[in-house]
């Protein structure tokens, strides 16, 4: 029994010593071979570090490599580690304003409820709360106890009160609104839940209203007195038709706001003496002078009595010519023989809604007339003085303020 364990203990030397000159023979110990693995990505180093007849150098190589390029920032690495960073998009995108999201679309119509309630918060149970709803509209809830102990509102009552035809504040159409000749303007909705208005921008092409039937003597019309009756399209430019004579009346609109025109022309044909630049006594003075004129009837066929103002305006035909004109305003459809009593009598107009400045007629705005359910008004349109004998076009306009009872 003693013999075998010295026996082992032999063989046990014996191996111990081929295994450490095998050792030897590989250029280095246990601590040398550690720390000559490669560097990860160094293929060469892999190549040097594997012992012949070490089948799992190769192996523990690779995954090495692979532990070691984890935990290095190679250009990969990099660029993943950046995709998480504010790169130049990011930055760009940093340095967009606000209002560029806001105006990708329209604006939100909807009722405005995004603050506390008008009269503050709930103070005490059953008392009544208010905030503001929709177009300028209130809406109120009454005070309840929570389950937490506390006071809130409670379901708010129906919109009330909103503003008819009406905005929501802060909002903006698309595009502006349609103004004067073809224009647009800029329109914002204020507090008070009405539009406010910016410039009116018109194309320099446009030359007359939409709408709008003016009558230009002559145009090559081969008879005395003809002309052409000019309709505007919707582009604001005038589309002339056939050789006529002019009509005399014009139909007042019963719609608020609206303006219905009528083209005349002033010639030494006729002539008769000038009327009264004011009051409501249209009779010439003894000394008038025999100047051009036109008349032009107002009807107003409708159920309802119109307040209108009535003001002359230069035509498209007009030429450079100067004109100052008077307007008086007769009751009925005719020129009375003896001119006396009347509707009123002006030779200005300078302001809204006059459009040429004070050199023409006009009696407009505060002193604005009533033409009955009905009934007629004729009014007549004369120069001021005998010099004015150059033919022009000039234009009646009829504008209804309002209906009356």
């Amino acid at each position: 029994m003693r013999r075998s364990t010295v026996l082992w203990a032999g063989m046990t030397a014996t191996v111990a010593g081929i295994f450490a000159a095998a050792c030897s023979s590989s250029g280095g110990d246990e601590t040398d071979l550690v720390t000559a693995r490669p560097d990860a990505g160094s293929d060469s180093a892999v190549a040097a570090d594997t012992a012949p007849g070490i089948d799992a150098a190769p192996a523990d190589a690779t995954i090495d490599a692979a532990i070691a390029d984890a935990g290095s920032r190679d250009a990969a690495d990099a660029a993943t580690a950046d995709a998480g960073s504010r790169d130049a998009a990011d930055a760009a995108d940093a340095a967009l304003p606000d209002a560029t999201i806001a105006d990708a679309g329209p604006p939100d119509v909807g009722p405005i409820d995004a603050g506390p309630p008008d009269t503050g918060p709930c103070q005490s149970v059953g008392a009544q709360v208010q905030r503001s709803c929709g177009v300028c509209g209130q809406q109120s809830a009454l005070c309840m106890a929570s389950d937490g102990g506390g006071i809130e509102p409670g379901a708010y009552s129906y919109c009330n009160g909103q503003r008819d035809g009406g905005c929501v504040p802060g909002t903006e159409p698309d595009g502006g609104m349609p103004c004067g000749r073809c224009g647009r303007q800029r329109a914002v909705c204020q507090t008070d839940c009405t539009y406010g208005f910016g410039s009116c921008i018109q194309p320099a092409t446009a030359t007359c209203t939409p709408g709008e039937s003016v009558f230009a003597i002559g145009l090559s019309c081969p008879n005395a007195g003809e002309g052409r009756y000019g309709t505007c399209g919707n582009d604001c430019a005038l589309t002339y038709g056939n050789c006529v004579i002019e009509d005399t009346w014009i139909t007042a609109s019963v719609q608020v706001g609206a303006v219905a025109s009528r083209s005349m022309t002033l010639t030494s044909a006729q002539t008769i003496a000038a009327g009264a630049s004011s009051g409501t006594s249209c009779a010439p003075s003894t000394s008038a002078s025999i100047t051009p004129y036109q008349t032009i009837v107002v009807r107003n066929p409708s159920a309802k009595n119109l307040k209108v103002s009535i003001w002359n305006s230069f035509g498209p035909s007009s030429g450079t010519s100067y004109y100052d004109t008077i307007m008086n305003v007769f009751q009925g459809e005719t020129l009375p023989a003896v001119r006396g009593a009347c509707l009123g009598a002006n030779d200005t107009c300078s302001s809204t809604p006059c459009t040429s400045g004070s050199a023409l007629g006009g009696i407009a705005s505060s002193a604005a007339i009533t033409v009955n359910a009905g009934e007629s008004l004729l009014v007549y349109t004369g120069c001021w003085s005998s010099s004015c004998t150059t033919p022009t076009t000039l234009v009646l306009n009829v504008k209804t303020e309002a209906l009356l009872p």
